[in-house]
């Protein structure tokens, strides 16, 4: 059995059962978070059909998905779990993750019972972070780096002080060195 670390470094295609359009909700945030990181990401929840959340259309099932998945990540229930790790082993999926929060006995049985590779109770999104963040020298090969993007109303990497409605901002584009420390530093700043 592939550790988790070992299932996102060989995974490409990640299928997201429960994935929702709200982005208040988890599912949606660790499905931008994985799509920023490279992965091609698929939702499923039969209850968003038809429509779809972040350009990707929403499948009803995953037996209704047109292409093979590396990791089925479940943002459902521990009742339903069950259900949907048959639905993986049906359609050949590797591996099943149930998210942070859900356990299931039942669905670790089907899924062991099914030669799957089987994860509970942890966060794809935090695992994938996890491992990005290692010593170069101990990364995996293929954990790519997740760009960073500037909060609203902060200037873009790159730029230098720039005028807005909140006043002077300044971004260096490192989030450890934002705001004030970096107007601080800017040459000259200070001198009387």
């Amino acid at each position: 059995m592939r550790t988790p670390e070992q299932i996102l470094r060989e995974s490409k295609t990640i299928a997201i059962v429960g994935a929702s359009p709200d982005p208040g909700r988890p599912s949606h945030g660790v499905m931008r978070y994985l799509q920023r990181a490279g992965y091609r990401v698929l939702p499923v929840n039969p209850m968003a059909c038809p429509g779809e959340i972040l350009g990707v259309p929403f499948a009803a099932s995953l037996a209704e998905l047109a292409e093979p998945v590396d990791l089925v990540d479940v943002f459902r229930r521990p009742e339903y779990c069950a259900d949907v790790a048959r639905e993986a082993a049906a359609i050949g999926a590797p591996a099943l993750w149930l998210q942070l929060g859900i356990r299931s006995a039942e669905a670790r049985t089907v899924a062991e019972e099914a030669g799957l590779d089987y994860v509970e109770d942890a966060c794809t999104a935090v695992v994938h972070r996890r491992v990005w963040k290692l010593p170069r020298a101990e990364r995996p090969a293929s954990a790519a780096p997740v760009p960073w993007t500037a909060p609203r109303g902060v200037a873009q990497p790159g730029s230098a002080l720039r005028s807005g409605r909140r006043g002077p901002q300044f971004e260096s584009g490192h989030p450890d060195f934002t705001g004030r420390e970096a107007i601080a530093s800017r040459p000259g700043f200070g001198r009387a």
